[in-house]
C-alpha cells in the first residue's frame, strides 16, 4: 500500500485537537483509505498542524479531491487554513499541485494499491 502523508493546518485560534478528530471521521469514511493515523504536532512554525498517514488501499481514490473539497466546506467555518501533500519530502498546497505531482501522487498510490 503507498503511504501518504498529509499535513493540514487549522485557522489561527481554532481547536487543534477538535480539528483533528474531524479529518480523522472525513478520510476514515473515504473508501480505499485505510488505516488512518492522525495526530496534532507543533511544526517549527509554531502553529498547531495535524498530521495524517494515510494508506491507500485503492488506485481509484482520488484523494486531492476529496482533500480540496474537506478544505473548502471548512474555510466557510475558519476551521482549516490549508492541506499539504508530501511528495518525496516536498510539501504541496494540495490546490497548488502540479500536473507532475498528481501524475506521482496517482503513482505512488497505484503502486502501491496494486
Amino acid at each position: 500500500m503507498a503511504e501518504v502523508v498529509i499535513h493540514c493546518i487549522p485557522e489561527p485560534g481554532a481547536d487543534p485537537a477538535a480539528a483533528a478528530a474531524e479529518f480523522e471521521a472525513y478520510l476514515r469514511g473515504a473508501d480505499g483509505v485505510d488505516p488512518v493515523l492522525v495526530e496534532v504536532e507543533q511544526p517549527r512554525l509554531g502553529l498547531a498542524e495535524i498530521l495524517a498517514i494515510v494508506d491507500i488501499a485503492s488506485g481509484v481514490v482520488d484523494l486531492t479531491e476529496k482533500l480540496v473539497a474537506f478544505i473548502n466546506s471548512r474555510r466557510d467555518k475558519a476551521k482549516v487554513k490549508d492541506i499539504e501533500v508530501e511528495i518525496d519530502g516536498q510539501r504541496v498546497p494540495v490546490g497548488k499541485l502540479t500536473p507532475d505531482q498528481r501524475s506521482r501522487l496517482a503513482a505512488a498510490i497505484a503502486d502501491g494499491a496494486g
